[in-house]
């Protein structure tokens, strides 16, 4: 497997699990729980801030760590996973390779390979939905299954 097929499945996995807590989390849980749509909103931003990042794209108007409105929220997600799996569809991965030079949101300039982003946008998925889960579990209520495994065998990829 190349690793721009790896990334994609990487990417449909963390766009299916966004998914799945998305038809999980309501303004009940919400409202229990604040910092899960902070939490959310955060996730969401990054991925935008990533990828309009490599493609020299201002950052987005909301803050890194502003908390957005629920229903805004889920189309912005919808809208950002959409564009990165298309991205990574559609490049050559010898771009993956390439070193994106890039300020941070505090304006320190950084030079990052492009995989090395990628990872992080992946990964920084996974941990901000394990905070949630955690979040949830403390409210009472059972987060939905998004290991990756049951994403492999919902065969959605």
């Amino acid at each position: 497997m190349s690793l721009k097929t790896h990334f994609i499945s990487q990417l449909k996995y963390n766009q299916w699990a966004n998914e799945l807590y998305f038809e999980f989390l309501n303004p009940k849980i919400f409202g229990k729980a604040p910092i899960i749509q902070e939490w959310f909103s955060h996730l969401t931003t990054a991925q935008i801030i990533w990828y309009n990042r490599i493609h020299q794209i201002d950052a987005p108007s909301q803050g890194l760590f502003e908390s957005l409105e629920e229903n805004f929220l889920k189309e912005l997600n919808v809208e950002s996973n959409r564009r990165w799996i298309t991205f990574l569809e559609s490049t050559d991965e010898s771009l993956l390779h390439q070193v994106l030079k890039y300020k941070d949101t505090k304006g320190q300039p950084w030079e990052t390979l492009i995989k090395d982003i990628v990872t992080h946008v992946i990964n920084h998925g996974s941990h901000h939905r394990a905070q949630i889960s955690f979040q949830l579990r403390l409210i009472n209520e059972k987060p939905p299954a998004i290991d990756y495994i049951f994403f492999v065998r919902s065969k959605s990829f």
